[in-house]
């Protein structure tokens, strides 16, 4: 099969402990299929963390603050 794959920048982690919650952040818009790409967010990164654990103790799926 022929499939692209694109890259895009993102909002960089500023530590080296965050690369999992910015990948699913990163992800969520996608997922939800709202017309905000990944590459024009700025995350809140000291409620990151917080709003994973909700949304996953929800089973929701909400954007991250930004």
């Amino acid at each position: 099969s022929n499939e692209n794959i694109y890259k895009i920048k993102v909002h960089q982690q500023s530590n080296s402990v965050d690369c999992g919650v910015f990948s699913i952040a990163n992800a969520f818009p996608l997922l939800l299929d709202t017309e905000n790409s990944p590459s024009n967010i700025q995350f809140c990164e000291q409620k990151m963390r917080q709003h994973l654990e909700a949304c996953l103790l929800s089973s929701k799926l909400e954007l991250f603050p930004q």
